[in-house]
């Protein structure tokens, strides 16, 4: 098994218009040097359009049950755990990365239907995805890509979706790195506790608490080196103790920390 890093990636970044939702775009290579490797992923906390440009792939659970196809095209939920790709026949594939809360900007629906599944677009856009992808679907140029995709999100950009301040929300939680409570970010969108984490899942894919357990996780993985210790590595993490680190690491990962950071180093 390796770990996702290892895909070949080519990013480019979204138009200043895009960009305050769109972390990036991406042109992945699925070489036939990788084809029959089973992949690690460790959940984001993000949305991904994927379309697949060639490559045929399927995808599992982390302990490797219950293998599927992956569609053509598809909006990948949040994922609560980690899984598993492997890529049955190399090619492209071109994927948008949405920035945490920002995918509610393009859709009406509540963003947490999609959690830990894959979505079609047409299903979300209707006949305006279908055209867009028969369009984008013929071409691995990257300027076309990024043209095509650019012109498809800004027609579909509504200001209406504007009433949680998921970028205020999110901005914080990345300064906090991690390290703050529900009841203060309900503080911040100015809602009862309740009514924020309705909210809050509606807009990011997921649960509040849930949440942050991803993001610390993905803090700790940026903080990771050979040589730092695990109890270390959790303080910097955002976590008070070493066991309450642990535990969010197996439940998310079905790994403990020495089998999950030796795969990702």
């Amino acid at each position: 098994m390796i770990a996702a890093q290892q895909i070949g990636c080519t990013t480019t970044a979204a138009s200043p218009e895009l960009q305050p939702y769109i972390s990036a775009y991406c042109l992945y290579d699925f070489s036939p040097e990788l084809c029959e490797t089973p992949i690690f992923f460790l959940p984001e906390g993000i949305i991904e359009i994927v379309v697949q440009l060639g490559a045929v792939s399927s995808t599992s659970t982390a302990t490797g049950q219950n293998w599927r196809q992956r569609p053509d095209a598809f909006v990948g939920g949040l994922h609560s755990r980690a899984y598993i790709m492997q890529i049955e026949h190399p090619g492209k594939a071109w994927g948008i990365r949405f920035k945490p809360g920002a995918f509610r900007r393009f859709t009406s629906l509540a963003v947490h239907q999609f959690k830990n599944l894959l979505a079609s677009p047409t299903e979300i856009w209707g006949k305006e995805a279908e055209q867009w992808l028969a369009t984008i679907s013929k071409t691995k140029d990257l300027e076309t890509l990024w043209h095509m995709t650019e012109r498809f999100l800004k027609d579909h950009l509504n200001p209406a979706n504007a009433h949680f301040p998921a970028q205020t929300i999110w901005a914080y939680i990345q300064q906090s790195k991690g390290q703050c409570k529900v009841a203060e970010l309900a503080q911040m969108a100015c809602l009862s506790s309740a009514q924020f984490r309705l909210r809050f899942n509606q807009y990011f894919g997921i649960a509040p608490k849930p949440f942050l357990r991803l993001y610390r996780l993905q803090q700790a993985q940026q903080q990771f080196h050979p040589q730092t210790a695990f109890t270390e590595l959790a303080y910097l993490s955002g976590y008070y103790d070493q066991a309450h680190f642990n535990r969010d690491i197996r439940s998310i990962t079905n790994m403990s920390p020495s089998e999950l950071f030796s795969l990702l180093r």
